[in-house]
């Protein structure tokens, strides 16, 4: 199906398109390839759903690979509409209502990134949907999450103690690297000035450096870069961070020392470090909000997990290909 033109709608409308909310008239339509419980999933609605994974693998892989990455994407896809379906079959099982206000307020702020109703209109039309489905992908989606806030995120509690365990047992996650503040200078090879002349240049200033000259006033004078205005300062540079090759040349330095001449794509560069910083693990005080959010996921997949494999066993699910 063609994405449409509108950044914030486009999300919101191929939701509906790609969801649920037309399983009812698309299975007079279409094959049916899965039932699960009173839900089915029809081929339109599997096809819609590949569909830009699709047209993704088919720019990166090649013809032997494509068959197989496709047949991947196929069954991924195919079994997370399983789950959603299930979950949405959940919801209505226990009757969870949505107010007609409720869906009101989330297509309005839909329309809200439209220019007018009539742009709004057009684009839900040229996607193949009416109102009708529109309102109805968004009352099963509040459904379905109305439901999984009450039976997976409400029961999820993250204690002070649960993160100043994670944080102890994983302190080598949780380091600044080394660093330094530095300089640079680059000279550009270009119509005036051969590769040759670029590096003849380039080694020429390292020893003017190295034999007394103001690095950030040669940088000023000379530096064929953005930093030069700024007396070729890069600010604080982080162990890893850089190409390889810079990356070596400024970690290998004492402080004040200039380095060797490197060669990158954009021309020679020098570098001068004048001040170092060791690689320190990051106080808890620093880290623990961050901490807190990643325990907070990890026991959202576990509860997220058990709750699905719940609705599986109880689940009916037929496959009819």
């Amino acid at each position: 199906m063609r994405l449409i033109n509108s950044v914030s709608l486009a999300a919101a409308l191929m939701l509906a398109a790609l969801s649920g909310a037309g399983a009812a008239h698309a299975a007079i339509m279409d094959k049916i390839i899965v039932v699960v419980n009173d839900e089915v999933i029809t081929q339109s609605e599997l096809d819609a759903k590949l569909e830009p994974f699709v047209q993704q693998a088919r720019a990166i892989y090649g013809d032997k690979a494509l068959q197989a990455r496709l047949r991947d994407i196929r069954d991924k896809v195919l079994d997370q509409m399983i789950t959603d379906k299930l979950v949405i079959s959940e919801a209505r099982r226990r009757n969870i209502e949505v107010p007609e206000k409720e869906i009101d307020d989330r297509i309005a702020d839909v329309k809200k990134n439209f220019k007018s109703d009539d742009e709004f209109t057009r684009t839900m039309l040229s996607q193949g949907l009416t109102m009708a489905t529109l309102r109805d992908h968004y009352s099963t989606t509040i459904m379905a999450q109305r439901l999984m806030g009450r039976e997976v995120m409400s029961k999820i509690v993250v204690t002070p103690t649960d993160v100043f365990n994670y944080y102890k047992d994983h302190k080598s996650e949780f380091v600044v690297p080394m660093s330094a503040e530095t300089r640079m200078i680059t000279i550009r090879p270009g119509k005036d000035r051969d590769d040759t002349a670029a590096e003849g240049t380039i080694k020429a200033l390292a020893e003017q450096a190295r034999n007394g000259g103001d690095f950030a006033e040669l940088a000023k004078t000379y530096s064929e870069d953005s930093y030069a205005l700024n007396g070729g300062a890069m600010g604080c540079v982080l162990k890893g961070e850089m190409l390889p090759a810079i990356d070596s040349a400024i970690f290998s330095l004492n402080v004040g020392d200039v380095s060797e001449p490197v060669k990158t794509d954009m021309g020679y560069h020098i570098f001068k470090v004048e001040s170092l910083c060791e690689s320190r693990a990051k106080r808890f005080d620093e880290v623990s909000k961050d901490i807190e959010h990643i325990v907070y996921n990890e026991k959202l997949k576990k509860r997220l997990d058990a709750f699905m494999d719940k609705l599986k066993q109880n689940a009916y699910i037929e496959y009819k290909q």
